[in-house]
C-alpha cells in the first residue's frame, strides 16, 4: 500500500490554486484516475488530496504535449526562428513554472490580505476598548478603571 502524506499533499482546492488549474478540471481528471488521489476524512466529510509529486509530473507532462487542432502548428519552430529546436519546450516548461508561481503568490497575498483584515479587525476593537475605559474614566476621575475594560471585555 502506497504511503501518503496528508500534510505534505493537497486539497482539490489548494491544488487548483497552485497550479492555476480549476476545480473541476482536477477533479473530473481524479475520476479518470489520470491524477492519483485519495480520500482523508475533512472537516465536512471525506475530502480528496492529491499528490504534490503527481501533480507536478503531470503539469510537466501537459507542458510537452500539444493540445487542441491548431497546437501541431502553435508548437512547431517558426522558420525565422534561430532558437535550438529544444527551447520551444523549455520555454513551454519555464511558462508551467512561472504560472505556478504566480498561483502561489496570489496565494500569499490572498492571505496576507487577511491577516491584514483580522489586524484591523482587532486594532478597532482595541481602540473601541480604550475609548469605552476613557469614557469610563471621564464619568468617575476618582474610581480605578477596571482592567476587564482594558483587555476588551465588558
Amino acid at each position: 500500500m502506497a504511503h501518503h502524506d496528508a500534510t505534505r499533499d493537497l486539497s482539490l482546492t489548494e491544488a487548483a490554486r497552485v497550479y492555476d488549474v480549476p476545480v473541476t478540471t482536477l477533479r473530473r481528471r481524479v475520476g479518470r484516475g489520470e491524477i492519483p488521489a485519495y480520500k482523508v476524512r475533512g472537516v465536512r466529510g471525506y475530502e480528496w488530496r492529491l499528490s504534490r509529486r503527481a501533480l507536478d509530473e503531470r503539469a510537466a507532462a501537459d507542458a510537452r504535449t500539444p493540445r487542441g487542432p491548431s497546437a501541431s502548428t502553435a508548437s512547431a519552430p517558426d522558420p525565422g526562428d534561430d532558437r535550438p529546436a529544444g527551447c520551444h519546450r523549455v520555454l513551454e516548461q519555464e511558462l508551467v513554472a512561472l504560472r505556478r508561481a504566480a498561483a502561489a503568490e496570489r496565494h500569499r497575498a490572498d492571505r496576507a490580505d487577511r491577516e491584514l483584515g483580522h489586524a484591523l479587525l482587532e486594532s478597532g476593537r482595541m481602540r473601541s476598548a480604550l475609548e469605552q475605559a476613557g469614557r469610563a474614566a471621564e464619568r468617575c476621575p476618582d474610581c480605578p478603571v477596571p482592567v476587564t475594560l482594558l483587555a476588551g471585555t465588558p
